[in-house]
C-alpha cells in the first residue's frame, strides 16, 4: 500500500499554470523556458504527493489553515491543500511569487 497522495488540479490552478506557460512561450518567445517550468511543476507535484507536509504553511499569505501549504517553483508559488482523508493534494493556485499573495482567492 502506497503512502503517496494523489493530486487534483482545480480549475483556478489549471488556468494559472496555462496562463504562465503561455505567457512565457508566446509573449516572451521562449518555449524552452516554458517547457523547463512545466518540468519543474511536475517535479514539485511529485515532491508534495510524496511528502505533503514538507512545504511551508501559508501564514505569510494570511491563510490560517494548516492544511494549505505552498512550495516555490522557480519564480512562482504553487499553493495546495492537503486532504488527508482522501489522501489527496488539491492544487489550488500557481502564482508569480512577486505578486501580492495575501488574501489570494483559493476556490
Amino acid at each position: 500500500m502506497s503512502n503517496k497522495y494523489t493530486f487534483r488540479l482545480t480549475p483556478l490552478a489549471e488556468q494559472d499554470i496555462d496562463s504562465a506557460l503561455n505567457y512565457i512561450a508566446e509573449n516572451l518567445y521562449n518555449a524552452k523556458a516554458a517547457s523547463d517550468l512545466y518540468m519543474q511543476i511536475e517535479s514539485a507535484i511529485g515532491t508534495i504527493c510524496a511528502f505533503p507536509r514538507s512545504s511551508s504553511d501559508c501564514l505569510c499569505f494570511l491563510i490560517q489553515d494548516e492544511n494549505i501549504r505552498h512550495i516555490p517553483v522557480d519564480n512562482y508559488v504553487l499553493i495546495y491543500e492537503i486532504v488527508d482523508e482522501l489522501k489527496e493534494i488539491r492544487l489550488l493556485r500557481f502564482r508569480y511569487s512577486r505578486m501580492n499573495l495575501k488574501n489570494v482567492e483559493l476556490k
